[in-house]
């Protein structure tokens, strides 16, 4: 599968990496076993790094039924989730924006951003950036 998750619980994070050409049915796959995890809260901060992903299927329908699972996962939290998109590069912010796109009109917990590089999204995160890095690459070397 071109994607790999790795749950931080200390730094209550969810660092996820996806590569080569990703299917919405391996976007709504690692959404399952995320939330099936032992570590999962709902509430935890995300990092969606696509700086590895060569393409993508542009399936807006299938993409907006794995957004409705998005939202009844995310639902038990009263508290708003950070999501954000690590898009270094055009096809990885067309993905972002997509998937920022089917979200627009959802009441969904959760407040998202789209950045070019790790030291925007530790900001965001409020996680230091070589932390973060650190982070990033080992769940980068779980997808391998």
């Amino acid at each position: 599968m071109p994607a790999a998750f790795r749950i931080f619980p200390q730094e209550h994070l969810i660092v996820v990496h996806y590569h080569g050409y990703v299917k919405a049915q391996e976007y709504a796959a690692m959404i399952e076993a995320g939330a099936a995890h032992a570590d999962f809260r709902a509430d935890q901060k995300l990092l969606i790094d696509l700086s590895g992903m060569e393409d993508f299927e542009r399936d807006y329908p299938a993409l907006l039924a794995i957004q409705a699972r998005v939202l009844a996962i995310s639902s038990p939290s009263a508290h708003e989730t950070i999501a954000v998109f690590l898009a270094p590069h055009k096809i990885a912010m067309e993905g972002a924006q997509l998937v920022l796109r089917s979200w627009k009109d959802l009441n969904v917990p959760l407040r998202y951003s789209m950045v070019h590089d790790l030291g925007e999204a530790g900001d965001l995160l409020g996680i230091e950036a070589q932390k973060l890095a650190q982070m990033r690459d080992e769940t980068v070397a779980e997808a391998r």
